[in-house]
């Protein structure tokens, strides 16, 4: 497990450093910092450098950065939504779906707040604005899964480090991404511009579907 949740938290750094809308959330701290895990098989692709021991990043504005990227449908406060699975759902939801291997897990109050993941069960009754578990296929590629604001999606890790498309994927039931930024508290509906996120629309995202979109698969249906 330890080695899946640093390859994914790089991952999603760096789907946050290319202004992926869907995962606006994933490195974000609740002071406005970034804190990127690397993964050994990551850093082979970049040179050391010295950081300052008091480096740190300051957060993007969203409400800019989506007006930017993408077509805003809606923006709703994360406290007012009538969306958000309670844990027990969430996981009754991933695990129906087949999502097994790994722990589904929370990072997030519904104040924002973040905290070191933390994993839900059948029977917790909070909720959070973000969920996340991880899929390994028989062809061993990785996939993170979110939940956000009831809504799954499906980033394909390995086909994102592999593609040479100079633009990240990610598997979503519609046409739209549901994202969330803790700093404002709020989720943001939208369609992204094709020059930041191609979006692979799928009905339904489960064990079954992510075996089959091999980065062959995927490839067919982004190029």
């Amino acid at each position: 497990m330890s080695r899946i949740k640093r390859i994914s938290t790089f991952i999603l750094c760096i789907v946050l450093l290319a202004g992926i809308s869907s995962l606006f959330v994933a490195c974000r701290k609740d002071n406005g910092t970034e804190s990127p895990s690397i993964s050994e098989e990551a850093t082979e692709h970049f040179e050391t450098v010295d950081v300052p021991e008091e480096y740190t990043v300051e957060a993007p504005d969203a409400d800019s950065y989506y007006e930017q990227n993408s077509k805003i449908v809606t923006v709703i406060d994360a406290q007012d939504s009538d969306e958000v699975l309670t844990e027990a759902e969430t996981y009754t939801t991933l695990t129906d779906r087949g999502f097994t291997q790994f722990p589904v897990t929370s990072s997030y109050s519904m104040g924002g707040e973040y905290y070191d993941a933390e994993d839900v069960n059948n029977v917790g009754t909070d909720k959070h604005p973000i969920y996340e578990t991880y899929y390994i296929t028989n062809s061993d590629d990785i996939w993170s899964v979110f939940m956000i604001n009831g809504v799954t999606m499906a980033y394909p890790a390995s086909y994102n480090l592999q593609s040479n498309l100079g633009v990240q994927v990610i598997v979503s039931e519609s046409e739209t991404i549901m994202s969330y930024d803790s700093t404002t508290n709020k989720f943001y509906e939208t369609i992204p511009n094709k020059s930041v996120l191609l979006v692979v629309t799928v009905e339904k995202i489960d064990v079954a579907l992510l075996e089959l979109l091999t980065i062959e698969e995927i490839d067919g249906h982004v190029k």
